[in-house]
């Protein structure tokens, strides 16, 4: 199991006026597409069971059309940040079907599925993610994985960029427990 001592994220809304001024003072990475099936009965907050497929990105550790199942256990949320192990999904399973991904979290049914898109930008330590998720307003996720910081150093930095741009409305959930607040009933689901 890994445990993410040192991976600092946070969420927040993001007013789309900001976005002209992060992108001015990022280094753009690329764009993403990807499809999360949530398998998680419970409460999405607590432990989150989710297969994510790929349609486009720039992450060369995972593949498009491919599938690939992860686990977040035990997450808390200590001012916002989102703090979880890791026993499924890191380092990652690469699966061929929906159904192939699905075996490595105990064959789950789907709960409920939705689209993600996303720029990436880089700011120094920072990687900034701008998602327009499916039934959800616009986001922003800001990660530090600096491994020569201490968790707490890994959030300050965090926090000074949020500060910088004025980003305060946070976001102490799971997308999927977003989406799943704002959905009535699940969509039926591709493979």
């Amino acid at each position: 199991m890994t445990d993410l001592k040192k991976y600092a994220c946070k969420r927040a809304y993001l007013n789309k006026n900001l976005i002209a001024n992060i992108k001015a003072d990022s280094e753009f990475l690329g764009e993403s597409t990807f499809t999360d099936y949530v398998l998680s009965p419970e409460n999405t907050d607590k432990n989150l069971k989710w297969v994510r497929h790929i349609q486009k990105n720039n992450w060369p550790n995972m593949k498009i059309g491919k599938y690939y199942p992860f686990f977040k256990k035990d997450i808390t949320w200590k001012k916002a940040f989102q703090i979880f192990r890791m026993p499924v999904g890191s380092p990652f399973i690469e699966c061929n079907s929906l159904d192939e991904a699905r075996k490595h979290l105990s064959n789950l049914e789907i709960q409920f599925s939705f689209e993600r898109t996303g720029l990436e930008y880089k700011q120094n330590d920072l990687f900034i993610y701008i998602e327009d998720v499916e039934n959800i307003p616009l986001t922003i996720e800001v990660v530090c994985k600096d491994e020569n910081n201490n968790l707490a150093n890994n959030m300050k930095k965090v926090e000074l960029f949020l500060e910088k741009y004025n980003i305060k409305e946070y976001i102490p959930h799971q997308v999927a427990t977003l989406v799943k607040n704002n959905i009535k009933t699940p969509t039926s689901q591709k493979q």
